[in-house]
């Protein structure tokens, strides 16, 4: 019994439970979920053998999304990513980075192009948005790489929210199997 609760405490005190091997993501996708994964990641790649990954957020900064997508993808262990509830915006992004891509039945992926606030000099919004239309090419080959479908439908489908069941992401082809 109380190695089991040291277990529960280890998952619950840090989202990394490592006789599971599993690394548990939740909350927006910013700087402390990023160092989540990355002590996740160090400490359970010590042994090349599958991670598990149980992903829900809403999303957040893009930047950080795409440095959690880079280190999944780098990792030499097979990753699973389950979502369970949501894997909205740069939460999307996070579970393209999987070899293999799962969803709880009554989860939810929701893909855009997200917004930027850039305050500043009209040429510094100007870079700030030359800029951002560059990582959104670099989001659309992401899903583009993952689905099988090109760049220009992912483009049309972020220019407003658009919202998947489990079963319309498997369809989608951002996952790859429902729980």
């Amino acid at each position: 019994m109380a190695k089991n609760l040291e277990d529960a405490q280890m998952l619950i005190g840090s989202g990394i439970h490592i006789p599971t091997r599993t690394i548990r993501l939740s909350g927006d996708v910013e700087a402390d979920l990023y160092d989540t994964l990355m002590c996740g990641m160090l400490l359970l790649e010590s042994k090349v053998e599958p991670i598990t990954i149980e992903l829900s957020t809403e999303g957040g900064d893009i930047y950080h999304g795409l440095a959690i997508y880079d280190r999944i993808v780098a990792s030499p262990c097979e990753v699973t990513i389950a979502v369970s509830g949501k894997a909205w915006s740069a939460g999307s992004i996070i579970l393209q980075a999987a070899d293999h891509r799962t969803m709880y039945q009554h989860s939810v992926v929701m893909i855009h192009d997200g917004e930027e606030n850039v305050v500043g000099s009209p040429d510094t919004r100007r870079a700030w948005s030359k800029h951002g239309d560059v990582t959104a090419e670099q989001m659309y080959a992401i899903y583009a790489k993952a689905s099988g479908r090109p760049a220009s439908y992912w483009r049309k489908k972020c220019k407003a929210d658009s919202i998947f069941t489990a079963e319309q992401a498997l369809e989608q082809g951002l996952a790859d199997s429902i729980i």
